[in-house]
């Protein structure tokens, strides 16, 4: 839920962490496609923020 909140807030730095700390502590997220699909926002989110074009990495 925490995650999220700082997704929708466009708090995008905060929300990577938080979608990280999810997946190490429940690593069957891997698998959960909007799970995939709201970190994938998140990062795209802090790359744009950063200057950049795209932040998407593999988990």
């Amino acid at each position: 839920m925490k995650a999220w909140l700082l997704l929708v807030e466009k708090q995008w730095r905060e929300a990577v962490v938080a979608y990280e700390e999810l997946q190490k502590i429940y690593p069957q997220t891997n698998a959960h496609l909007p799970y995939k699909r709201y970190l994938e926002m998140a990062r795209e989110g802090l790359a744009k923020a950063e200057g950049g074009t795209s932040a998407t990495t593999a988990p």
